[in-house]
């Protein structure tokens, strides 16, 4: 994980800057979704990226008309999880992701599809873990990057991508509303990312 201490924007701004991602787009046929199931598989062995698996799981389970797969069932059948896939971003990706999808490792993501035998995976990366601090050190505020992108078998067909930023602070934060640890900022994140994933597939759930 890439971690750096940076002066950003003014804190009155940063937690609005989640429409400046792209969060899920579609790049693929929607049609070579064949099959219902699914699993979220955490690209990197980091908290960040474990945390937004775990909880766009929780998310697409409750929001989607997908079978999704627990983070359990899946450590059940791989042998290392989470685990480091190569991510579809460069290398000197330090204060924002640099996007470069062709450097997904897809033989690695073939290689769990066959483990798991799911329809569908979508992965996701978290490499980045930016933070601030107020002038006087009272408090701290934290920006998460991450990186998804979604498959569809047969043939690792790609259906979508996206970025998405997770926020939260920690100490005397004044004038933002804000998660006020990881967890719980990530969590917020993944209940926008999960709908806006299912219903650009047309897979969200009607009520």
């Amino acid at each position: 994980m890439m971690s750096k201490k940076i002066l950003i924007i003014p804190l009155c701004l940063l937690f609005t800057l989640s429409s400046c991602v792209t969060g899920f787009k579609v790049t693929g046929d929607k049609s070579n979704i064949k099959g219902p199931t699914l699993a979220v598989i955490a690209g990197l062995k980091n908290e960040e990226s474990f945390l937004f698996a775990q909880h766009l799981t929780e998310e697409l389970q409750k929001t989607s008309n997908f079978k999704v797969l627990s983070q359990e069932q899946i450590k059940s059948k791989l042998d290392i999880y989470p685990d480091n896939i190569k991510g579809p971003y460069a290398k000197f990706s330090i204060e924002n992701i640099v996007e470069e999808y062709n450097n997904t490792d897809l033989n690695k993501i073939k290689d769990i599809q066959n483990k798991l035998g799911v329809d569908n995976l979508l992965v996701v990366w978290a490499p980045i873990n930016l933070h601030e601090e107020s002038n006087n050190s009272l408090g701290t505020t934290y920006e998460i990057h991450s990186i998804n992108q979604l498959f569809a078998f047969p043939g690792c067909q790609e259906i979508g991508r996206g970025t998405f930023k997770a926020y939260y602070a920690t100490g005397f934060v004044i004038g933002v509303k804000v998660k006020r640890n990881l967890n719980d900022g990530i969590k917020q994140s993944c209940e926008w990312l999960a709908k806006n994933i299912a219903k650009k597939i047309n897979m969200l759930k009607q009520n």
